[in-house]
């Protein structure tokens, strides 16, 4: 009987030993230990099982970062509405509408400009999808900031295009930190060829951004027309509401509307 059993759980890969005890009493028992076969097949039947159904660790190692390229024409154009609007806003305060009107109409002539050329060349870009809203934002922050302060524009107006972009702002920082990929760390966090979130402009934004860019254009303006007797404040008067309407729908666009924001790398 015992050598029976040894036999059989021979062949699953276990080894029974003779155990002895006092009084002469010859009794059987069951190593767990597997002989040199049995581990060498479940060895080989681990590896088998990690290739055909490898950890979540495995595939994300596997995985190639994504890179995106920002040394793009429609990127430089974006580049340069960033540093062009501050240069409008100085304009403005020191009352040379000319020069700002000049600098105003070359932001807005590129902001047309890198999208088309982005469109046509299929040039688009992660960043460019961040900066162009970006430079937008920056672009009517300054002008709204400024045409207010030399009283052109009603305070209640300045306050609602601010601190709509100001909440908008806040939102991208906070979404570029939960969608970045591990580690976060602050060197990822910065490099923009680590893309891990694209912004897409809602219609009624781009609307909204039309009409502010009238608006406070209009504001600019003015004082040229006004020397030879002309006069928009009674048509600007009625366009701010229109503008303020645009505001707030376009900020709740971006909160709680869906497709302007996806993340990257998710369904």
């Amino acid at each position: 009987m015992s050598h029976m059993l040894s036999a059989r759980f021979s062949r699953v890969g276990f080894t029974l030993q003779p155990l002895l005890f006092s009084r002469n009493i010859n009794i059987t028992r069951i190593l767990l230990n597997p002989n040199n076969q049995f581990k060498s097949k479940v060895s080989d039947a681990l590896k088998n099982a990690k290739l055909k159904n490898p950890l979540p660790s495995q595939l994300l190692a596997k995985v190639k970062p994504i890179k995106d390229n920002i040394y793009t024409i429609p990127n430089f154009l974006t580049l340069t509405r960033l540093v062009t609007a501050p240069v409008v806003g100085y304009f403005i305060l020191h009352s040379q509408p000319l020069h700002a009107l000049s600098f105003f109409t070359y932001s807005c002539i590129t902001d047309f400009l890198d999208g088309f050329i982005a469109r046509r060349y299929n040039l688009k870009s992660i960043l460019g999808s961040i900066m162009d809203p970006m430079a937008d934002k920056l672009l009517m922050t300054i002008c709204t900031v400024t045409l207010s302060i030399t009283s052109a524009i009603p305070t209640y107006l300045a306050v609602l295009i601010v601190g709509r972009d100001i909440c908008l702002s806040i939102a991208a920082f906070i979404v570029r930190y939960v969608s970045l990929p591990k580690p976060k760390t602050l060197a990822r966090y910065l490099d923009m060829k680590i893309p891990s979130v694209s912004v897409h402009p809602t219609m009624i934004s781009k609307i909204n951004t039309g009409l502010q860019m009238v608006y406070l254009g209009g504001w600019m303006v003015q004082p040229l027309i006004g020397i030879y007797g002309g006069d928009l404040t009674g048509i600007l008067g009625w366009f701010e509401y229109v503008v303020a309407a645009t505001t707030v729908w376009s900020g709740a666009s971006y909160l709680f509307g869906k497709g302007a924001i996806k993340f990257i790398g998710r369904n």
